[in-house]
């Protein structure tokens, strides 16, 4: 639960689970007994889960479905917590200077705009062989990471995985609406559905993520070269070359 949002509420459950499925309490609890370890949680059922988690907020299950179904607020609001407690910095206020970064051999000040490790201006060599920039996670509003593409309402409505290509980059690569294409980076290469629209900048690619196997656009990203601040790799965007699927 959030600092700042001290709020806990029960989402009731709407219909019934499908087939076999469990939560997450019932799995573990039966794990347990089925392991000869009933006497070591002090749980029977999930309902004595959710007991148990509003009796240390002084309240019931009953009291939290029935009386609180817009959640219950376990500590006041705060506001301006900052002037009590300052911030989560070494010096407890704002640093424009920061000597964190400074002890790590990185710049304490802010500093102008610097091209990511992997882009047309730093690697241009390797744009020459992998001349489109590609965009990579892109979101769905059908899709919420990789779930629910077996619903078939919304797989109806968002069957195919699709790359969006500007175009005048289709035209270069010979490629249609609505064809499939291989995309090639320097790790692998995946296959998605061509979208052409006017909507993306030229020489720029963009992808959705959460589809499995030929379609997984985690085949194309490397943890190479990450971040100096944060060691993050360069997952969402990286050179890539799409090609069209000859029939």
């Amino acid at each position: 639960m959030s600092k700042h949002i001290p709020l806990v509420g029960i989402a009731n459950k709407a219909v019934a689970p499908p087939g076999e499925c469990w939560s997450d309490s019932k799995f573990w609890i039966e794990r347990a007994k089925r392991m000869g370890y009933e006497k070591a949680i002090p749980w029977k059922d999930e309902e004595d889960v959710l007991e148990d988690i509003c009796r240390s907020m002084g309240k019931t299950l009953k009291e939290m479905r029935e009386e609180l179904p817009g959640g219950y607020c376990y500590e006041p609001k705060k506001t301006k917590a900052y002037e009590e407690e300052g911030f989560h910095t070494p010096s407890g206020k704002v640093e424009l200077y920061s000597e964190s970064l400074e002890r790590m051999g990185l710049p304490p000040l802010p500093v102008p705009y610097q091209e990511p490790a992997i882009s047309p201006i730093t690697r241009p060599e390797l744009f020459k062989e992998y001349p489109l920039f590609c965009i990579a996670a892109a979101r769905v509003e059908e899709y919420e990471h990789t779930w629910a593409r077996n619903i078939p309402s919304l797989r109806r409505r968002v069957p195919d995985p699709l790359v969006e290509i500007h175009p005048k980059d289709a035209e270069k690569n010979g490629i249609e609406g609505g064809q499939w294409c291989v995309i090639e980076s320097p790790q692998g290469w995946i296959k998605m559905k061509a979208k052409v629209t006017s909507d993306m900048m030229e020489g720029v690619v963009a992808m959705p993520h959460g589809w499995g196997g030929e379609c997984n656009v985690n085949r194309l990203t490397s943890d190479e070269e990450p971040g100096p601040v944060v060691g993050a790799a360069q997952f969402r965007g990286f050179a890539c070359r799409v090609k069209k699927i000859d029939e």
